[in-house]
């Protein structure tokens, strides 16, 4: 099939989806999860890990999780970002939204935050059966829609663990996978806020996804945080939600 006639192909199958999904009332918050491609060359499908490398656009985004350990909102997070006017787009589980209610209706309401889900109780995905992972998927849907009344076809893996199976499962659910290219690292209390702000900056590149905690597990996340978008926008970069920085991109944009 020649170029053209893919783009052709795969924009009248966007115009049909984004059609359908807005009569059903997912709004602003959906992205096509075509987003999430294939490689033709490595012979298997894998997340969004960025965006367009052809403009200075990054996300930051933070999980929101909880397994065993007590959990949180890190209000010095969500200060910083309101402060310096950032926006970021918040990945929750459900269990940590059960937990936590009131603060998941709090980052709803605020125009600076974009909620993905991020399952509802944060398995190995690639070791569950298809119906379970289908409910770990909708749970956490169908609950953060209870308490916001709103819906995100944003998800990530938890741990980053996905396949083929599990990214085609996400995908028929009408969600788009996310994953990213920068990792903070912030979960471990070895690195420092210097030594973290040093490694995003360096490591980031137009159209990055920078993963952070927003839940507690990262000890120096909310320090680091402020020298991170000082660096990023002395070097050029701004800042927009991941719905925002996929929408950047033209079909062409998305083949490397």
């Amino acid at each position: 099939m020649t170029r053209h006639a893919f783009h052709i192909r795969l924009v009248t199958f966007l115009v049909s989806l984004t059609v359908a999904l807005f009569a059903d009332g997912f709004g602003a918050s959906f992205v096509s999860p075509v987003s999430a491609r294939g490689s033709e060359k490595e012979g298997h499908l894998r997340c969004v890990e960025h965006g367009p490398r052809n403009a200075p656009a990054v996300a930051l985004t933070f999980d929101a999780c909880r397994i065993n350990e007590k959990t949180t909102l890190d209000r010095d997070i969500l200060r910083a970002l309101v402060e310096q006017h950032v926006p970021a787009t918040v990945f929750v589980t459900g269990r940590w939204m059960e937990a936590h209610p009131g603060e998941t209706r709090e980052l709803a309401a605020n125009t600076l935050i974009e909620l993905g889900t991020h399952s509802q109780t944060h398995p190995d995905m690639r070791k569950l059966e298809d119906n379970r992972l289908g409910k770990e998927v909708l749970e956490a849907d169908g609950l953060l829609r209870s308490l916001t009344g709103r819906r995100s076809r944003l998800f990530r893996f938890p741990y980053g663990y996905s396949d083929d199976r599990t990214i085609r499962a996400v995908t028929s659910l009408g969600f788009c996978p996310i994953g990213w290219d920068v990792v903070s690292g912030d979960p471990d209390p070895g690195v420092s806020a210097s030594t973290m702000a040093a490694h995003v900056i360096r490591s980031t590149r137009p159209g990055s996804i920078i993963i952070m905690h927003i839940n507690g597990r990262g000890k120096n996340t909310a320090k680091a945080l402020p020298a991170i978008i000082e660096g990023l926008r002395n070097k050029g970069y701004f800042f927009v939600s991941v719905s925002d920085l996929l929408a950047r991109g033209s079909v062409d944009e998305w083949r490397e």
